[in-house]
């Protein structure tokens, strides 16, 4: 928006820092998306070291996992961290509302299981999260 010529406020409202509000930082190097993206990277038995957005990508690209089913929840667990990142940033952007990382991760990990009940080859990979998480 800044781009744009609107006057809003650069800084991440995830973090409330002075960290500018870039595509890298917002979901990988602000400690809100971090410590959600670390805590599913260590649950599915991954590094739980979280690199910068080309990094992310190229990890997961280039994965090369146990199993496809493996490298198939790690796509859907960025994918749906990325989204619930973005959503956490509007809600408090915008209308003013927060919600605390291990409820996003709550709510990833619900979302997770549901979309499992389609995905029978997924039971054994997500057998690591089928406990509500808590933050590492």
């Amino acid at each position: 928006m800044a781009k744009w010529g609107i006057q809003v406020s650069r800084n991440c409202v995830l973090c409330r820092t002075d960290a500018e509000e870039t595509h890298s930082h917002l979901f990988f190097a602000c400690d809100y998306s971090r410590q959600i993206w670390s805590s599913f990277l260590s649950r599915t038995g991954e590094s739980s070291q979280v690199g910068n957005w080309e990094e992310e990508i190229e990890r997961l690209a280039t994965k090369q996992c146990n199993s496809k089913t493996h490298a198939e929840v790690l796509g859907w667990l960025l994918a749906a961290t990325v989204y619930h990142v973005w959503k956490e940033r509007n809600a408090r952007r915008f209308q003013e509302q927060q919600q605390e990382c291990v409820s996003r991760l709550r709510e990833i990990t619900i979302q997770l299981h549901r979309k499992e009940q389609f995905r029978n080859k997924w039971k054994r990979v997500l057998d690591r999260l089928n406990s509500y998480p808590s933050l590492i």
